[in-house]
């Protein structure tokens, strides 16, 4: 198991006036350089897929997120939320949860392609328990693909099983988050099978209110997984990455603010491959990500937000293997995003604009809005 070394940072800053804002949408979230499943330090109702806890109070709802299927960004998902005097009750359709983005970075990182889960169903549930909201979600996805006795194969099969438990309140929020099933497994021929199976799989993370404008958050994350590409490489993977993030709100009421976020990530990945001639890699980054974002509600129907983040001052990536050591650092990584919101009664609509997602830095009449979503109150 590799060890984190942990690190102690410190900064004093001064803000007034947090602003409540809660629509849900990834084009928002997104836009103000947060993650596309929720927030540590931004009000929005896609919290629940970082904390379940955080569905206590939220409006009862439908949301729909504008995309495509089997995988292909931006995703089409989309849940509602309804509440009644047992507890606050949640479900939730195509998401991509913590297992198939895990079986998509394998992927990625080893160049060998896997059948991954599809048509996923989460379900949440959460109650306050005297000053104490409480939470819990669990998250299938079962695919598979039999192509019968006749053609016999390929043949493709996908699961994963995730439970997220929480708590939130004013002053802090937890969550634990852990994979009880997690594997792919594609056979082209009678030889060659692909392979992903996840021996452990988790994420701890959680977040402190010093403040109405300063939080501090920290993550845990821990992937191991054995792997064969069907090529003749079979072995094992890890990954351990560790989080550290400060979040300060210069300005701002519920019509307009700003803040900017400041942290430091550890990271380390392994392959340890079964054959003794194959290299096995190591590789390792440390950088200190800084973000800069603002929400404006400049007229009653129409809401703007940008954002703007990059790695500075820290910025090192290593990769060690029996052939090479590369050593990179401040290499270009700035990104630039904004978006806005429409507002119509209790019905509102995000994305993205066009120009700031495809980097081109034009608005085009042709395709103005990106990764669309519409959330309807009731």
């Amino acid at each position: 198991m590799t060890k984190f070394f942990f690190f102690l940072f410190t900064s004093v800053m001064i803000g007034s006036g947090l602003g409540t804002v809660a629509e849900a949408s990834k084009a928002r979230l997104e836009a103000l350089g947060q993650g596309a499943d929720g927030s540590y330090f931004i009000n929005d109702n896609r919290n629940i897929f970082l904390n379940p806890a955080t569905i206590i109070g939220m409006n009862n709802q439908l949301n729909i997120e504008v995309g495509n299927n089997g995988g292909v960004n931006p995703k089409a998902e989309g849940g509602l939320i309804h509440s009644n005097e047992v507890g606050t009750f949640g479900l939730h359709l195509g998401r991509l949860g913590m297992g198939a983005q895990n079986i998509s970075r394998a992927e990625t990182d080893l160049t060998y392609v896997l059948f991954n889960p599809q048509n996923s169903v989460e379900l949440f549930f959460g109650r306050d328990l005297g000053g104490f909201n409480v939470g819990a979600s669990l998250l299938y996805s079962n695919s598979k693909s039999d192509t019968g006795e006749t053609v016999n194969l390929p043949d493709d099969k996908a699961s994963v099983m995730t439970m997220k438990v929480g708590t939130h309140n004013d002053s802090f929020g937890a969550f634990f988050a852990y994979s009880i099933n997690e594997e792919s497994k594609t056979e082209d021929l009678a030889s060659v099978i692909r392979e992903y199976e996840a021996t452990s799989s988790m994420k701890l993370g959680g977040v402190y209110n010093l403040n109405d404008n300063l939080k501090l958050s920290a993550q845990v994350t821990q992937l191991d997984f054995k792997f064969n590409n069907g090529a003749g490489l079979t072995g094992t993977s890890g990954q351990q990455d560790l989080v550290l993030n400060m979040y300060n709100h210069l300005v701002g009421d519920k019509e307009f603010f700003v803040f900017y976020t400041v942290g430091i990530t550890q990271a380390k990945q392994t392959k340890d491959y079964d054959t003794v001639s194959a290299n096995d890699v190591e590789e390792s980054q440390m950088y200190l990500p800084l973000a800069i974002g603002a929400e404006a509600q400049v007229k009653d129907w129409l809401t703007l937000r940008a954002s703007v983040k990059q790695n500075t001052l820290i910025d090192n990536t290593e990769l060690k293997n029996a052939a090479t050591d590369l050593k990179t650092s401040n290499l270009d990584d700035t990104v630039i995003s904004a978006g806005l919101g429409l507002h119509f009664g209790k019905v509102t609509i995000d994305g993205l604009l066009e120009g700031a997602r495809s980097g081109t830095g034009n608005i085009s009449g042709n395709s103005f809005l990106a990764n669309a979503s519409l959330n309807y109150s009731y």
